[in-house]
């Protein structure tokens, strides 16, 4: 996988995240971002199917989020079963488009619209797996550019074992956690 996804443009970075999945909420997220931050996410609904045929399918969907620093916890802190801890391994390509091109830059762009596309090596409960994900920010129309040059040279390759994602892989961190990973996923 790292070999088809290619150089991280931005370091890579190795953390846990613990995910709050009790009396499941349709559409919230709430984390603790490397025991450093608080995130809140709200689901504001789909932007219809993103393709690229004999490749992927996908879902986009659109989220709000509110980060809030957090002090400093003591290890083992967060325990209880509703909580989930989960290990990330994060490489992230940073893109943003010019004229019909994707650009990769090794920091967020501080103007204009762009794409972070990460792969993460994710362990839950002694389990690997692989996830896939793309972020884009920016104006509408210049945001969709900038995720579109992103989604083509990153699915410019078929996936390692020749396999196409479907619209059934494209799942939220919190709902793959809530519904069980078995059955949504295939592991690393």
């Amino acid at each position: 996988m790292i070999d088809w996804f290619g150089p991280s443009s931005i370091d890579i970075e190795t953390r846990e995240d613990v995910y709050l999945v009790a009396e499941a909420v349709r559409g919230l997220s709430v984390k603790i971002r490397g025991g450093t931050q608080l995130d809140l996410k709200v689901a504001r609904g789909s932007r219809g199917v993103l393709a690229v045929p004999g490749r992927a399918r996908g879902e986009l969907e659109s989220w709000q989020k509110w980060a809030f620093p957090l002090p400093s916890m003591p290890e083992g802190t967060i325990g209880l079963a509703d909580w989930i801890p989960v290990r990330k391994v994060r490489r992230i390509r940073m893109f943003s488009r010019a004229g019909d091109a994707p650009v990769e830059h090794a920091q967020t762009p501080s103007d204009g619209a762009w794409c972070a596309v990460e792969l993460t090596d994710v362990s839950v409960d002694d389990e690997q797996w692989w996830t896939l994900g793309f972020e884009a920010a920016g104006s509408p129309g210049a945001m969709r550019g900038a995720l579109d040059a992103a989604v083509a040279l990153v699915f410019g390759h078929r996936l390692p074992d020749g396999s196409e994602l479907t619209v059934a892989d494209s799942i939220s961190y919190m709902d793959w956690l809530r519904t069980g990973r078995p059955e949504r996923g295939r592991p690393s």
